[in-house]
């Protein structure tokens, strides 16, 4: 008969044998439990050392973009087809001394960004003069810019608030307002920034002509009734 007994303290089993009343005992020590493995944890130094590598790599992105849109904002200076009545001083006087004298027919983009749908205007409409509209003059660099590349002379870019647009059109000297997929401002409280709000409807009302257009289009349903809600208003 052979018994079996464990010594846990010990980290040993003992096997009895009994074979006509005499015992033999063989021990056989057994493997101790390992420890649990846990991962290593990042030392502080080298954890450091990745965050600083990582600032670096965005310093240098930031630093990288900031020379390229302060190369953008001069080229802009420099050119023609580009009026910033915004930034105040020289280009404010300009702006406002061009009131007036847009041209016969005058097309205006609001909210134009990289003023894709200007220069597709002005590509169409060659007998007027295409002027996008918008605060962010780093978007409007690209417009500007492809216009001078693509030749169309009739197209300009006008870096100004919309509210602010009186100060730069006579009353009555726009024949047509494009408003293409502005922001639909979903909240309630941010109904007066949506450019189709009485205010605004008020601006493009002096500044066109007896039967002049306003041109609107959005895919926003909510935006697209409160529009029709306020024109009929």
């Amino acid at each position: 008969m052979v018994r079996i007994l464990s010594d846990h303290a010990a980290g040993m089993i003992t096997l009895l044998s009994r074979n006509s009343g005499a015992s033999t005992g063989i021990a056989i020590p057994t493997p101790s439990k390992s420890k649990k493995t846990t991962k290593k944890s990042i030392d502080k130094p080298v954890f450091f050392l990745i965050f600083i590598q990582f600032c670096y790599k965005v310093f240098l992105r930031i630093l990288r973009m900031t020379r390229k849109k302060l190369k953008h904002f001069a080229d802009m200076k420099e050119w023609s087809n580009v009026l910033e009545p915004a930034l105040g001083g020289a280009e404010l006087e300009e702006a406002v001394n061009r009131k007036g004298s847009w041209g016969d027919r005058v097309v205006l983009e609001l909210g134009c960004g990289r003023g894709d749908y200007s220069l597709a205007l002005a590509e169409n409409f060659h007998d007027a003069s295409v002027v996008g509209i918008d605060i962010k003059g780093a978007r409007m660099w690209h417009g500007a810019n492809a216009a001078k590349e693509m030749g169309l002379e009739n197209v300009f870019f006008l870096r100004a608030r919309i509210e602010d647009l009186a100060d730069y059109f006579e009353e009555g000297e726009v024949d047509e307002i494009w408003v293409t997929f502005p922001d639909p401002h979903p909240r309630k409280g941010k109904a007066k920034k949506r450019l189709t709000s009485p205010r605004f409807l008020g601006i493009y009302k002096y500044l066109l002509k007896n039967g002049g257009i306003v041109h609107f289009k959005t895919d926003d349903l909510t935006l697209f009734d409160y529009s029709v809600e306020t024109a009929l208003a």
